[in-house]
């Protein structure tokens, strides 16, 4: 024991103990953004993460709205002249969270176009709007704003219903939600040429950033990033100099952190982010197998290979790290967990357990003759979501099929908004319907 501790005490010199101290660094008080959280501010966000039953009544026909005028708003701008398209977006933006209700749902899709919303504001204040450049600014900010809100609805959605099922393992990844906002705004605010302007956007944008890391339950792996930022903030003036030499100055000291948060993640904010890539011992995966596939716990982690436990026998393998899929994550707005249909197998309804690291989806089959069997390899365009609208159109509604004469509930939606059917009469499920074969029975 005593030449166990002597080496210990030896390593520590040689490696210096501030490796050491870093693990456990405690970080600073970090204070949301006063405009986020001031009772009487329009751009407040909300304090209401889990919804009782009652409220999820409310805030399910809400989120798929949202999703609907978003996608339109989009759509509209596109024959507009540049200023009529901000006005535009403004209304339809400011709308859809007047719309969330006082009770203001702290979700995702929410943050997105509340906070692009204060950004926006913000340029109004420090530029000339006439300007056409400052207009097409603000343009970039509002589209890039919603096409986020957009990605991260469908993972909204998936949360709340995870946890009205009962799962309160569940947790809200401020962190990944504040890393893909922070780097979605940045870029649309790397074109601001107005100095002043760009100086409080990169202020007010790492402010909500660094809020979401520290409040996030993995904040000590954000600890350097943290600290950083927040030293720099609380010396830094967050209203910008009159002089545009000591605007530049501050720019440049502030994209030191810029430049840090986007080496630490790297991820794509118009993609929802697929399962954790992290390979770590003792987590549960799946590993692919055709026909078979086996959920199991990583025990040794090598080169390109890991050692898994299977849960089933307890027996040990090798296997490729591409050969693993992961319990957790999105793509293309199908989440693990999610209910989907399966287009290659009449539409039979299975459970979304895992995604490879290609994207393919590990599924579990709830109906149909292969019901309580895995199957894997299975794209996002083979999969229905059991939840959405289009147009008018949503999940769950009773519509006339007007090319067969018959009535039907709307049971899924695929990738390209397309329906699927299951007949009123009989209970038998036909695919791939279109919005003008279709009418809305009220």
């Amino acid at each position: 024991m005593k030449t166990s501790i002597f080496i210990t005490l030896i390593a520590l010199t040689t490696l210096g103990f501030d490796a050491f101290a870093k693990e456990v660094k405690p970080l600073p008080q970090i204070e949301p953004p006063r405009e986020l959280i001031e009772t009487n501010s329009e751009f407040a966000e909300g304090t209401i993460t889990r919804l009782s039953a009652q409220d999820i009544e409310v805030f399910l026909p809400w989120a798929q709205n949202a999703q609907k005028v978003l996608t339109k708003a989009l759509s509209d701008i596109e024959s507009m002249p540049v200023r009529m398209q901000v006005d535009h977006l403004n209304k339809v933006m400011k709308s859809v969270i007047r719309r969330s209700g006082s009770k203001s749902y702290q979700m995702f899709m929410r943050f997105a176009l509340n906070r692009s919303m204060l950004l926006v504001q913000e340029l109004t204040k420090e530029a000339d709007m006439r300007d056409n450049g400052i207009l097409e600014n603000a343009l970039d900010i509002q589209v890039k704003s919603i096409r986020l809100a957009l990605s991260v609805a469908e993972s909204d959605l998936s949360y709340q219903r995870r946890v009205a099922e009962g799962n309160d393992s569940v947790k809200l990844e401020y962190a990944k939600f504040g890393f893909m906002f922070g780097k979605t705004m940045l870029q649309a605010i790397n074109s601001v040429l107005d100095a002043s302007a760009q100086y409080r956007l990169l202020y007010k944008t790492l402010e909500i950033v660094n809020w979401d890391l520290s409040r996030d339950d993995g904040s000590l792996e954000y600890a350097d990033l943290i600290i950083d930022t927040y030293n720099s903030l609380t010396t830094m003036d967050e209203n910008p100099s009159q002089d545009d030499l000591a605007s530049i100055y501050a720019i440049r000291r502030l994209n030191i952190h810029v430049k840090e948060l986007n080496n630490l993640a790297p991820i794509e904010a118009n993609n929802i982010e697929r399962g954790s890539k992290e390979f770590k011992i003792g987590n549960e995966v799946v590993v692919l197998s055709i026909g078979s596939p086996e959920y199991a716990t990583i025990s040794e982690i090598r080169a390109s290979t890991v050692v898994v436990k299977y849960k089933n026998s307890s027996s040990f393998s090798e296997v490729a790290k591409t050969s693993i899929a992961f319990l957790s994550g999105c793509e293309k707005n199908i989440c693990t967990g999610d209910k989907v249909l399966n287009k290659d197998r009449d539409w039979v309804d299975a459970l979304v357990v895992a995604i490879a690291q290609s994207g393919n989806f590990v599924i579990q089959f709830l109906t149909g003759v292969n019901a309580g069997r895995m199957g894997e390899g299975w794209s996002y365009k083979d999969l229905n979501r059991k939840t959405g609208c289009f147009e008018n159109i949503c999940v769950g509604d009773t519509v006339f099929n007007l090319r067969n004469q018959l009535r039907a509930k709307v049971v899924g939606l695929s990738y390209e908004n397309k329906f699927t059917l299951e007949c009123l009469k009989g209970s038998w499920r036909i695919g791939d319907w279109t919005r003008n074969n279709l009418t809305k029975d009220q």
